[in-house]
């Protein structure tokens, strides 16, 4: 039997949303027989800030470094799939309303950043990945509280 979500995570029991990413991260466990955040979230972790990248969110390095962060997502050319909040907001937008939901949940920046380099590093340590979504656990549910989508808002795939 899969474990799924696991019961330890008590700050999901607060809101509507958090009962339904529990649900949804339950389903997708039993869809693709893997448990665990990794399996759900997988992705997220490229929305974080991300030291490497000069506190940027990984995912917009490009966008950093090609002057394309005060450019809404709309006219980035991104697909139909992203919510509206996502395609009215620039990618500096996004990357800061991140920063927030980190600040929010009293998240040490530090904390993710350690997890990072020691999930990202040479090799993959799928350890270290699941703590590191088990830690910005909170800060996703936050995010679609918002009213960003799941996929691909907030894991890009």
């Amino acid at each position: 039997m899969l474990e799924l979500i696991p019961k330890k995570i008590v700050q999901l029991e607060d809101s509507p949303m958090a009962e339904q990413v529990r649900r949804e991260i339950d389903g997708h466990n039993i869809l693709v027989g893997r448990s665990g955040l990794r399996a759900y979230l997988y992705g997220f972790a490229k929305r974080l800030p991300d030291e490497r990248f000069k506190n940027q969110c990984g995912c917009f390095y490009l966008c950093y470094y090609d002057g394309r962060m005060e450019i809404p997502f709309g006219k980035l050319r991104v697909g139909k799939e992203h919510s509206e909040l996502f395609t009215s907001q620039t990618p500096q937008q996004f990357y800061d309303t991140i920063c927030d939901a980190i600040a929010r949940n009293n998240i040490p920046l530090q904390d993710i950043q350690k997890l990072q380099s020691s999930t990202f590093g040479p090799t993959v340590d799928k350890v270290s990945e699941e703590k590191l979504y088990e830690k910005v656990l909170p800060v996703y549910v936050n995010l679609r509280e918002l009213g960003y989508n799941h996929r691909p808002d907030l894991t890009g795939r």
